[in-house]
């Protein structure tokens, strides 16, 4: 008989123990606030950290990253395609865009899956920025499915 009582002891405190866990698992979920992550906006005069990066792509955004080296009076051009460009697709965009030393250079495009594309010997238009992007992005803006018809 002891046996049993301990036995029907042991069992109603792991079930109470249980209701409770899953009482202060949802009260610790519910009221805790959303991680929202950094706060990004579409252009970003300065280099973007490891984990900024990441949080860009995981949100479904093209990451353009612009790194011309210092003193580049012929990247000003570009920067203002890529601007004029980031800001025409402001939710699906991030441009990265900052002056750097001169072996830190990158004018690419990351998007979905991490593909990277190398923009360096492309002239910088919105007309050839836009396949690649659309390439790239996960939710399409209505450009990329005009393009398709």
């Amino acid at each position: 008989m002891r046996k049993e009582a301990m036995m029907s002891l042991f069992v109603g405190l792991v079930m109470i123990s249980s209701i409770l866990g899953f009482a202060v698992m949802h009260l610790n979920f519910t009221n805790a606030p959303a991680n929202q992550g950094p706060a990004i906006s579409n252009i970003v005069n300065r280099t973007l950290t490891t984990e900024e990066r990441l949080f860009v792509l995981r949100t479904g955004r093209v990451l353009i990253r612009d790194l011309y080296p210092f003193n580049c009076t012929s990247c000003i051009e570009d920067n203002i395609a890529f601007e004029s460009f980031a800001n025409k697709f402001s939710n699906f965009v991030v441009l990265e865009m900052a002056a750097v030393p001169e072996n830190e250079t990158r004018i690419e495009m990351i998007g979905r899956d991490g593909k990277i594309i190398d923009l360096w010997n492309i002239t910088i238009t919105e007309d050839a920025l836009l396949p690649m992007f659309c390439e790239l992005v996960l939710a399409q803006p209505k450009e990329c499915l005009l393009l398709e018809i």
